[in-house]
């Protein structure tokens, strides 16, 4: 039963994270209902998703996209192999990554708006043993205050911690260390060939179930756009978005960990 064998390698591939994932995703919506339950509160008052907005959004991503290139045309020299043929490729995709982006801007996304997390990633949430506990509310501190107290698609958070997913098993893949630990065991440079099939699927089901669990815990709330296509582009646009915004950042502070998010952007594109 070929269903059944199916079943077995996930449960093999994925074991308990399955579960684990869902209850993320139950509490992120938790979070964004409380950011947005106040609206007499001007700071945290859920705004509506307008063109105005699009064309905001739209021109910060084609801003970030244009700079993030200059400098990888001026300094790919300076990269380490393999990076340095990704970015090669990176670019050489520029206009097809500026007419993903012009999909936010073509179709007619509402939703609202509201205060986010800004920098919601794996080691923003601390595991109680059967729960988890959202802690750092300050956002992305390489951007001024007034910035980081911007109201935002709540799907951003969504994004980011998806992204973090992704960074996650790429890590573990290449035995990159963190200043949180070393993955446990070796992977030999032979075999990484072989298993990164493995690693990109464990990433995109653990994207799929967060955010499946994400959307059905926050649907009634009425933040997100109406539609699916909406939401989909929305949330594709937010993702590549965020993968270019980890290049720029990983460039500057460690270079070593750029083949991640290179390498996400270019599957990002398909």
């Amino acid at each position: 039963m070929p269903e059944l064998a199916d079943r077995e390698r996930w449960a093999e591939l994925f074991g308990g994270y399955r579960e684990t994932l869902r209850l993320m995703a139950q509490r992120t919506a938790e979070m964004h209902r409380a950011l947005a339950a106040d609206p007499t509160d001007p700071a945290f008052a859920p705004e509506p998703h307008t063109r105005l907005h699009q064309r905001s959004h739209y021109q910060s991503m084609r801003n970030l996209t244009g700079r993030l290139c200059a400098r990888l045309v001026r300094d790919r020299h300076l990269l380490p192999e393999p990076a340095r043929e990704l970015s090669r490729q990176l670019l050489a995709r520029q206009e097809e990554i500026l007419a993903r982006f012009k999909a936010v801007l073509d179709l007619s996304i509402d939703g609202f708006l509201i205060r986010c997390h800004g920098n919601y990633h794996l080691a923003q949430l601390l595991y109680t043993g059967n729960n988890f506990v959202v802690i750092d509310f300050a956002g992305d501190v390489s951007k001024v205050l007034s910035e980081r107290r911007l109201k935002r698609p709540p799907l951003l958070d969504v994004a980011t911690m998806v992204r973090s997913l992704s960074y996650v098993a790429s890590s573990a893949l290449f035995g990159l260390a963190h200043p949180h630990g070393r993955p446990p065991g070796v992977i030999r440079e032979e075999d990484r060939q072989v298993l990164e099939p493995w690693t990109l699927a464990w990433a995109n089901r653990a994207a799929r179930e967060f955010v499946t669990e994400y959307i059905s815990h926050i649907e009634s709330a009425g933040l997100l756009p109406t539609t699916e296509e909406g939401r989909r582009a929305l949330l594709d646009s937010l993702l590549l978005e965020k993968a270019l915004q980890e290049i720029a950042s990983d460039l500057t502070y460690r270079p070593a960990w750029v083949v991640i998010p290179l390498r996400g952007a270019l599957r990002l594109l398909g």
